[in-house]
């Protein structure tokens, strides 16, 4: 059996260590001899091994196994990694009297083992390596604390609240109409009216597939072949089947663990937290990202399908999946940081600053991306080429049609009368008055909403967004 000993400051280091970016080979540590031959040797000071006892970092035989066999698989995914782009000529060691090729730049961070000189890399590739890399907070008692207790208080709006259910539920129906327009924009017009008319039930679609896909995920083999090409598709294109780590507070388990072992104190301390987990779990980590999985399936498989009937080659085709998945984070929040290779400090002092760094942040990628894209789209126009409409675009054009609808639809329905301004598109009336004998209005939790509160009280809705905690 595999030993690793409890030490609060070598367990701290070597918690760390697992976790750590750099060196991406990990700590080699199951590289080295063992000095105590069994577990027994170590526990027991008889044996004449140790002085004093030494304690396992768990009493459960299968936690050993698969912390050991986390840190064998880092090396070997790292060594696969580097060989790969060794191969490819993207990253290359090079020795202290060496000298690498012109314009190259040297990764900042230990790697791995380089024989008394240093890796370097084209500087697009060094950037992307030394941002991946880089420090950040997450090392940091304090940081970690100031993280965790802002997405407990984030979990309890968006989650226990509903409001990132209910966006979640309309970004599916926008982005089915979205995929309407991409289907009419290549002259599927079938397809595209048959998206179109969908529109209302795509919620339910999208999370009865997004959850074959997590199944399929978790246990290969078990959903139909269709759905494990479809789950190929998103793994290519950097998709993931849960929630990413950072947004995730563990309170439940930590709670859990600390009663098991019998520090009660401990355990009280977090139920608040855990209690919040637990609440928020249905939304936080079971509608959302099954919701995101079976959107990014109908885009990629339509865009897949297609792009292989033209002949496109397969670099062409994960290019797309990596762009479908990138629109499908910004539009549905809990943005894989790692798919946007952002600096690692600069990424930790934003997500201490705003509410949610990546839902704004996709927000911001998304909308402000889509009107770039029209507006690079103006020179082709005028030279007569026809205008490609990409899936930032698409969402653009979708999201005033779905959400006016919809508000469209509720301000008739409570107050029996047709909408007769624009506004009542987007914040229905109610039916009844405030206290000023002003009309109450409802404001959806969507992106139009973001957009008329920016346009109409921008440092308002800064101050608004800012962290929790500030």
């Amino acid at each position: 059996l595999t030993h690793i000993w409890k030490d609060p400051e070598k367990a701290a280091e070597m918690y760390k260590s697992w976790s750590a970016r750099r060196p991406l080979e990990g700590s080699k540590a199951f590289l080295k001899p063992r000095s105590l031959p069994t577990l027994a040797d170590g526990m027991d000071p008889s044996r004449g091994y140790v002085t004093e006892p030494l304690v396992p970092v768990s009493d459960n035989p299968m936690d050993m196994v698969l912390l050991k066999h986390s840190e064998m698989q880092k090396y070997v995914a790292a060594q696969k990694w580097l060989q790969q782009l060794d191969q490819e000529g993207i990253i290359k060691p090079f020795k202290s009297q060496e000298r690498p090729p012109s314009g190259w730049v040297p990764i900042k961070y230990k790697i791995a083992t380089s024989e008394g000189g240093s890796y370097y890399a084209p500087p697009d590739a060094a950037r992307i390596f030394n941002n991946y890399l880089s420090p950040g907070l997450k090392g940091n008692a304090l940081f970690r604390a100031y993280n965790n207790l802002g997405n407990v208080i984030n979990q309890s709006s968006l989650g226990i609240s509903a409001f990132h259910g209910t966006a979640t539920v309309l970004n599916s129906m926008i982005s089915r109409f979205a995929l309407g327009i991409d289907q009419l924009s290549h002259g599927d017009i079938g397809k595209g009216l048959g998206s179109m008319a969908s529109t209302p039930i795509a919620p339910f679609e999208n999370y009865i597939r997004g959850d074959k896909m997590s199944r399929e995920w978790r246990m290969p083999g078990t959903e139909s072949p269709e759905i494990a090409d479809i789950l190929d598709r998103a793994q290519v294109g950097g998709g993931r089947s849960k929630m990413d780590e950072f947004y995730n507070t563990g309170y439940a388990r930590k709670a859990a663990d600390a009663f098991r072992r019998g520090n009660t104190i401990g355990g009280i301390l977090r139920v608040p937290g855990a209690a919040t987990d637990l609440f928020s779990h249905p939304i936080m980590k079971g509608i959302v990202p099954r919701l995101k999985m079976g959107m990014f399936a109908d885009l990629a498989e339509y865009e897949g399908d297609r792009l292989a009937a033209k002949g496109a080659s397969n670099d062409e085709i994960a290019t797309a999946y990596t762009k479908i998945q990138n629109s499908v984070d910004n539009r549905f929040g809990q943005v894989v940081r790692d798919n946007k290779f952002w600096n690692n400090m600069v990424n930790d002092l934003g997500g201490a600053s705003v509410r949610s760094l990546r839902w704004n942040g996709g927000t911001v990628a998304e909308l402000g991306g889509g009107a770039w894209d029209i507006l690079k789209q103006f020179p082709d126009a005028l030279k007569g080429k026809k205008p490609e409409m990409t899936y930032r675009m698409q969402y653009l054009a979708a999201l005033p049609i779905v959400t006016g609808i919809i508000g469209g639809t509720m301000h008739y329905l409570t107050t029996g009368k047709a909408p007769s301004e624009l506004k009542d598109y987007y914040f229905p009336k109610t039916g009844t008055k405030d206290e000023y004998g002003k009309d109450k209005r409802l404001a959806l939790p969507d992106y139009m909403t973001d957009l008329f509160n920016f346009g109409n009280a921008p440092a308002k809705t800064v101050v608004n967004k800012a962290h929790p905690l500030l």
